[in-house]
């Protein structure tokens, strides 16, 4: 899938100059009365994932909607840096807001949906946003009869959390003053790869005497999480104790040299 992709995003980056071309002198494929969308599955994507995907498309629609008008007149783009997501759609946010009003000044009256507004969810808004683009694309596209605009990403994001089980309830017997290394064994599974597991205390670490709850999560890549616990208990060796009459038959046996 990600070769498809990967082959996808250049094919386009190839047609955007003569996309943009044809655009600016008015010529071009006539917008069919269905528009085909070309919709990118990300299989397991993750929110950088996407906007890795959807900041090239936005940028060639800047391009070919300013080659189209023959002016600047749009609010330029963020820049996506691969990994800032709150940031970068904090900026994004109030860019598209703005983008809505200046094509709809160009064009003399209100077409376009409004986008979402970011407020810290990002799979919230970018869930929101896809259909928007969609419809942004369809009208811009029907209005100038020409499809000039690249494909919007669809967004396909993992937000199932991965599986973890913990062991047990372990009692131990400590070894020392301080208690007992103990050391333990938990899963976790994910559709998507490997989640990585974080235990606090870790395995292997050094549990003092009574009951120590041991929490552990797992954090797929997409950052859903899922948690197990289980409680590790050290307890203190049982010393060994005589009877009086065990006491005197030993130092007997022990005077006797027997």
């Amino acid at each position: 899938m990600l070769t498809r992709s990967v082959l996808l995003c250049a094919l386009i980056a190839s047609m955007t100059p003569s996309l943009a071309a044809s655009a600016a002198v008015g010529q071009g494929a006539p917008v069919s009365q269905r528009d085909e969308l070309e919709l990118r599955a990300l299989g397991c994507g993750t929110v950088p994932g996407y906007l890795s995907e959807l900041a090239p498309v936005l940028g060639q629609w800047y391009s070919a909607l300013e080659a189209q008008r023959g002016i600047h007149f749009l609010t330029p783009l963020p820049v996506w840096d691969g990994s800032s997501v709150g940031p970068y759609l904090s900026a994004l946010s109030p860019v598209l807001v703005s983008w809505k009003s200046q094509l709809e000044a160009w064009r003399g009256a209100m077409f376009l949906v409004a986008p979402p507004t970011y407020g810290g969810d990002a799979v919230a808004y970018v869930t929101a946003l896809e259909p928007v683009l969609v419809q942004w694309r369809s009208a811009l596209q029907s209005w100038q009869g020409l499809q000039f605009l690249s494909p919007v990403p669809a967004v396909d994001l993992d937000t199932e959390a991965p599986a973890i089980t913990c062991p047990p309830d372990t009692m131990v017997t400590g070894t020392g003053p301080s208690g007992a290394a103990v050391a333990f064994t938990v899963s976790a599974s994910d559709g998507c790869g490997a989640p990585a597991v974080v235990c606090v205390p870790s395995s292997g670490s050094t549990f003092p005497y009574g009951a120590t709850s041991v929490v552990c999560t797992a954090t797929d890549a997409a950052g859903n999480t899922a948690s197990c616990s289980f409680t590790v208990t050290v307890t203190e060796a049982v010393p060994v104790r005589l009877s009086s009459w065990g006491v005197l038959k030993s130092l007997y046996r022990s005077e006797a040299g027997f």
